[in-house]
């Protein structure tokens, strides 16, 4: 049996879909998202970041204050602060102005 403990800083997916998910991009995994540490070919399993803070894309039509609770928006492929219909990314890391297209969020573990 193989041994599944692990520091839970990353964790291995596959990918099971038609295109490399790019490293730095955002995946949902469950309840939450995580980072791809590099591109992952399609039919094979890569590392990705469950902690840490990440410039990630946002609407545009909101501002973030800094410790606001953010979601993503896997429909637009963006951070949001709108619950319904999104997965918990984490928090804002920083302030980010109403025009701004990306955030600094610190992912949920």
């Amino acid at each position: 049996m193989q041994n599944k403990t692990q520091d839970g800083k990353t964790v291995n997916i596959l990918n099971s879909g038609a295109a490399v998910i790019k490293g730095g991009s955002v995946v949902v995994f469950g309840s939450r998202i995580v980072i791809p540490i590099a591109d992952i070919p399609v039919g094979e399993f890569g590392a990705c970041a469950t902690e840490g803070v990440y410039e990630i894309p946002a609407v545009t039509t909101t501002a973030f204050a800094q410790g606001d609770v953010l979601y993503w928006d896997n429909t637009a492929k963006k951070l949001t602060k709108t619950s319904t219909d999104n997965t918990r990314a984490g928090v804002s890391w920083d302030d980010k102005g109403q025009a701004s297209a990306v955030a600094f969020v610190c992912i949920d573990k």
